[in-house]
């Protein structure tokens, strides 16, 4: 299936020699050349005002332009009417190229406006060509000007916007990666994906064994020419990667945790900040039950279920406390550097915060089902905030 070119004419008449991928043409417009040097253009869609368009036919003629040409009136001053014929032109065509060489004063610009607003659709590929002139013509001599292929520097525009959310909300639009042509490109923002998907999966160990691998790419393209205009997104993108390399480098599990669980939080994804926070404090449990005690009860179960069912007990669930304690034996909150004072002290507060935290997780999980809790959504993080707060001062305590 053929391209669609579309393009706009104004009423220069001069005469070029027009080169692409080595091929030349000589031509009193673009839109004839760029149909002469392509072969798979199968109709033009030209732009032009009640000038232009004569200009246009007669050129036609003289150079035996054998591609139909659909014509569409732009004479109109309002700039969104002719946005708005330029936009549903692009709309109608799934395989476009466009052409931003010539046309009257403004009009190469809203076709590129209009481009640029439409390009949205997946399915729908767009090439950008623009005629630079090499030598103006002289002396009865005609000019010569090459056809630059500006697509990539959409590409870079795509690519740009991937890393700026990558490094800002880890959030990227996927959709983007997609529209990418380049190779190169394309391949590096797929893997920013793919560590976005492994960041909102909570997928810790993966997300600490791929993370230097990632820097050290993105670090390399720095000093790639090819990504001179990426440089700024790049750094950005390395700077949320250094941060999840600190949670990579922290030695203490329940550090690991509150590490994530403000990184989340600060880009207000407050569930998986929740669900991090929960783990430090049940990370903290763990540390305060008698050793011997939790090691010799650690092979009958999963370390997330034994430490769940210390929490449970430790929350004083009465009606669960007979069948964890058959299972798991019957804590004992005990640490012999800690004196009984400071031990009850770390052991209340650490009641109220996993209480509390334990609350904000299920409310979230299960959508805010009770609906007296919705009022406080909006204070979430700030609440989340202060129980990470709260939860270091423990951890600096009990570690």
């Amino acid at each position: 299936m053929g391209r669609i070119l579309i393009a706009c004419q104004g009423t220069s008449r001069q005469v070029y020699e027009y080169t692409y991928n080595d091929q030349k043409v000589v031509s009193k417009a673009t839109f004839i050349a760029i149909s002469k040097l392509l072969k798979d253009i199968e109709k033009v869609i030209l732009f032009v005002t009640p000038q232009s368009r004569d200009v246009a036919e007669e050129l036609i003629k003289e150079e035996n332009l054998s591609v139909p040409v659909e014509y569409r009136d732009i004479s109109s001053t309002d700039f969104e009417k002719v946005i708005e014929n330029m936009f549903d032109c692009l709309d109608k065509n799934s395989n476009a190229l466009i052409d931003l060489t010539q046309g009257y004063r403004h009009l190469p610009m809203l076709l590129l406006i209009a481009t640029l607003i439409e390009n949205i659709e997946l399915e729908k590929k767009r090439n950008i060509l623009f005629a630079l002139e090499m030598e103006r013509p002289a002396n009865s001599k005609y000019g010569k000007s090459k056809f630059m292929n500006l697509t990539v520097y959409l590409d870079i525009a795509y690519f740009n916007q991937i890393l700026y959310f990558f490094g800002k909300s880890v959030n990227m639009p996927l959709y983007l990666t997609k529209k990418i042509q380049d190779p190169e490109l394309k391949k590096v923002g797929r893997e920013l994906a793919k560590f976005s998907n492994f960041f909102f999966e909570n997928n810790l160990p993966v997300l600490e064994r791929e993370v230097s691998k990632l820097k050290t790419k993105l670090m390399d393209l720095v000093e790639d020419s090819k990504f001179h205009f990426s440089t700024i997104g790049i750094k950005k993108a390395i700077g949320f990667l250094e941060e999840i390399e600190k949670v990579k480098s922290s030695s203490h599990e329940a550090e690991k945790h509150l590490l994530l669980a403000r990184i989340y939080n600060k880009r207000n994804y407050q569930l998986n900040a929740v669900t991090n926070l929960f783990e430090a404090l049940l990370c903290i449990v763990e540390m305060l039950v008698k050793p011997s005690e939790f090691q010799k009860k650690k092979k009958k179960g999963s370390i997330y279920s034994i430490r769940n069912a210390y929490k449970r007990l430790l929350l004083d669930r009465k009606d669960k406390e007979p069948k964890l304690m058959e299972k798991y034996g019957k804590i004992t909150v005990s640490r012999s550097e800690f004196d009984k004072k400071k031990l009850l002290e770390v052991e209340k507060r650490l009641k109220k915060i996993l209480a509390e935290v334990d609350k904000i997780r299920n409310s979230m999980a299960h959508g805010f089902i009770n609906k007296s809790k919705v009022r406080k959504a909006d204070k979430l993080s700030q609440r989340i905030r202060d129980y990470i707060r709260e939860t270091e001062e423990l951890l600096n305590i009990v570690k």
